[in-house]
């Protein structure tokens, strides 16, 4: 029987009405060795989503990162937001990237569109870690899979 790792919500329902309902600014936290732990994306509603990376175990050295997604208070956010292109208070799209082999189907990573541009979050080749990719960002993309590996599935509006 194949193994099924979904996107961990913690402390939220209707991730995705969340999502959907837009996002004002983000913030990046770095490990001490200048890789991504987290993202905070600033929601319409200002709350702060915490976005980061577990690992789950499919054999000795061997294991697969999936998300883990939960609302935080902005007394635990020491940071400073960058603010985004109006265009993210609207998101048209969600899909979530889910890798699969013969023995397991883990969800990975989201794809989050407005108009012509996508903000790609996914675990890290780095256990624990998260890679980025959008117009906004200027980091390198070093996602755990080839991008191409991954099957995007639509993300249902829950709204």
């Amino acid at each position: 029987m194949k193994n099924k790792i979904k996107i961990k919500c913690k402390n939220l329902n209707n991730l995705n009405k969340l999502i959907f309902s837009g996002f004002k600014s983000y913030s990046i936290n770095y490990t001490s060795q200048a890789m991504i732990a987290s993202l905070y994306l600033k929601l319409r509603n200002n709350s702060i989503l915490n976005i980061y990376s577990e690992t789950y175990d499919i054999g000795p050295w061997d294991e697969l990162g999936y998300l883990v997604f939960e609302i935080i208070s902005v007394e635990k956010t020491d940071v400073n937001f960058v603010k985004l292109d109006k265009k993210w208070l609207n998101i048209d799209k969600i899909e979530k990237l889910i890798y699969e082999d013969e023995d397991i189907s883990i969800e990975s990573g989201l794809v989050i569109k407005t108009g012509d541009e996508e903000l790609i979050i996914v675990s890290s080749v780095m256990p624990y870690n998260l890679e980025l990719k959008a117009k906004f960002l200027d980091l390198e993309f070093k996602p755990e899979c080839y991008i191409n590996r991954y099957e995007r599935v639509n993300f249902k509006i829950e709204r």
